[in-house]
């Protein structure tokens, strides 16, 4: 037979004290979730003691830090399975560095008091990079003994002033990157702590559930747009199935109403709530009425826009003459806007009641006579003799150079339509091209 196996040495078994002092955690772990309703399951890698103590006092009044081992805290849940069975929904949280924060506050404002509070700190060899880092290019304030270094790394540098200075802004690493020593050596000596670490939200422990921390950042808000969104998709089911449901009464009570109120308008039984209707309706005069008053606001509206429609005509008018007179030659175009410009001087003469002027030189007369006496129009269109101010033909067109008549008309036989020139003295003249 084997030797049997020797005892265990009686040093290695926890004392008394020790066993004491794991029964009061226990016991603390389970009795905190009985006494507060609300619970943060938190990740605290890479934050000291000294913050942790900082956030225990600061809270002190209405939290409760507990942090411990991972076994330990298992320990306690599985002990408990009979009394707590709804503390088994934290055991998969428990992974890492990770503790509990209890407390009375709104955990939406107690997770924003504790993500202000940021540390930072160096960057270690072989942690997970937080962000990317760059260190600028420009001095670095060390000596030129510190070359090879540099060299390492593959950075290139020069010597300005008895110090190296880096020529190019450089890329250590990028974030999700492990993070070698020669970067951290690199960073401890240009004195650079790139990361920043604190409490990081994990879970929320609430009533014998555990939701993700990013729930805190739903507003009520967006809460009630989906709380309607449910009872919309419950109403129409039931619509849509003829099976009644909560939601879907008021559907249910309107259409209802609406049926009774066809049929009283269709008979003669006259129900309160269409009465006035009904007296509307047997009445054609109160009903014109109606109308007129329900289309009033509408006309108030309407007439603007009407008086806008009509003061773009005539921009309207020119655009589509404009646009008529692409296809002709520079000259034509040129012809038929001095036509507009005539009739528009002519217009607004007429309406001042004032007398274009023609006998006050060859030039004066040349020029009134082209804006108010003469008109240029298509032979095909309505073509109407140019009047003064007081209606009767203007004299002077006779005085229209011949040069200008006949540069007139060439433009206007290259663009193949006929153009005359009425004048209120003489009778219309043939020319090239007319």
């Amino acid at each position: 037979f084997p030797p049997p196996p020797p005892l265990p040495d009686a040093k290695k078994m926890p004392n008394a004290a020790k066993l004491a002092k794991k029964g009061k955690y226990f016991e603390k772990l389970i009795s905190s979730f009985d006494e507060y309703k609300n619970c943060l399951i938190v990740g605290v890698d890479n934050v000291g003691s000294r913050s942790l103590m900082d956030f225990r006092y600061m809270f002190r009044e209405h939290s409760a830090f507990l942090m411990g081992k991972n076994t330990m805290m298992r320990k306690a849940i599985n002990d408990n399975k009979e009394t707590h069975p709804e503390l088994q929904t934290v055991l998969p949280y428990l992974k890492g560095n990770v503790g509990f924060i209890f407390t009375t506050m709104d955990l939406k404002e107690l997770r924003d008091l504790i993500s202000t509070h940021k540390v930072e700190a160096a960057a270690r060899a072989g942690s997970i990079a937080q962000c990317t880092v760059v260190v600028p290019a420009g001095p670095t304030g060390m000596e030129p003994q510190m070359t090879n270094f540099f060299q390492t790394l593959n950075i290139q540098t020069k010597i300005v002033k008895a110090q190296i200075e880096i020529l190019n802004d450089v890329t250590l690493f990028v974030k999700g990157d492990k993070v070698g020593s020669s970067e951290v050596a690199l960073l401890d000596k240009l004195n650079m702590k790139p990361f920043t670490y604190g409490i990081e939200f994990h879970g929320i422990y609430q009533e014998g559930s555990v939701f993700p921390a990013d729930v805190l950042d739903i507003g009520e808000a967006e809460l009630l747009a989906r709380f309607r969104e449910g009872i919309d998709a419950i109403a129409a089911l039931s619509l849509a199935t003829d099976y009644p449901t909560q939601a879907a009464m008021p559907h249910y009570v309107a259409n209802g109403f609406k049926e009774i109120m066809h049929l009283s308008l269709g008979s003669d039984y006259t129900i309160k709530e269409v009465a006035k209707i009904k007296a509307l309706l047997d009445d054609p005069e109160a009903l014109a009425a109606a109308a007129a008053a329900a289309a009033a606001p509408a006309a108030g509206g309407a007439a603007p826009a009407a008086a806008d429609t009509k003061a773009a005509e005539p921009e309207a008018e020119e655009e589509e003459e404009e646009a008529e007179a692409e296809g002709l030659g520079s000259g034509a175009r040129s012809a038929r806007r001095r036509a507009r410009a005539a009739a528009r001087t002519a217009a607004s003469a007429g309406e001042r009641g004032e007398e274009v002027r023609t006998d006050a030189g060859w030039r004066e007369t040349r020029n009134a006579a082209r804006k108010t006496r003469c008109g240029l129009v298509p032979s095909g269109a309505e073509a109407g003799v140019v009047v003064a101010g007081d209606g009767t033909a203007g004299e002077g067109c006779s005085e229209v150079s011949s040069r200008a008549r006949r540069k007139t008309a060439r433009a206007a036989a290259s663009a193949g339509a006929v153009w005359r020139a009425r004048a209120t003295a003489s009778k219309p003249r043939a020319r090239d091209g007319a």
